[in-house]
């Protein structure tokens, strides 16, 4: 027969707080007090990644000739302004300048989350606008020009500006994603009118 373990010598700080215990404790109140920080639920400031505006071009897969676009953040921001216009091109491909569209057809918004609109034809160009305000006052524009070309089965898709494009692209790859670009403003505008509106 063995004889039972001799208990420990002393009192030592183990005995009553045993490492794993501590570690993990350490570790929660780390946690506890980063995870605020971590996960910011403050609106962000004007120009930051959280307030970039998206572009999206969607048609649906069953032969449907509408193009779906939809303006809206790449997180869940407030704009004070968002707008998009649109024109009918002619031809097959994008022409070189979109100095002669017709920007009659369009859409705005004053403060809102999204914006959308429903675009009829194969080949159109779009101006899109938005404006966000943060919470210190510092206002940014989000805007650029696109054309959009339906053909084969594809839309080809042309920037204009400093607006940057993509390849071109199938119904099974769409929505088609584009940021565009960002410019400081000054102050911020009380509201935005898309060319050729009101």
């Amino acid at each position: 027969m063995s004889a039972p373990a001799p208990a420990p010598v002393g009192g030592g700080p183990g005995r009553l707080f045993p490492l794993p215990l501590v570690g993990a404790a350490v570790l929660l109140a780390v946690l506890i007090v980063l995870t605020p920080n971590l996960l910011s639920t403050g609106s962000p400031s004007a120009g930051s990644v959280e307030s970039q505006l998206e572009l999206l071009v969607d048609r649906a897969p069953s032969g449907d000739n509408a193009t779906h676009v939809y303006l809206r953040g790449l997180s869940l921001v407030r704009y004070t302004s968002l707008s998009i216009a649109w024109g009918n091109l002619s031809g097959t491909t994008a022409p070189g300048s979109l100095a002669g569209v017709d920007w009659s057809s369009h859409v705005d918004s004053g403060p809102s989350l999204e914006l959308d609109a429903v675009v009829l034809g194969t080949a159109f160009a779009l101006n899109v606008s938005g404006v966000f305000v943060d919470t210190t006052g510092a206002a940014v524009l989000f805007g650029g020009e696109y054309a959009f070309v339906w053909s084969g089965g594809m839309l080809y898709t042309t920037a204009y500006g400093t607006a940057s494009g993509a390849a071109p692209a199938s119904l099974s790859q769409l929505p088609l994603v584009l940021l565009p670009p960002s410019t400081p403003l000054a102050s911020a505008p009380s509201t935005l009118v898309a060319p050729g509106g009101a």
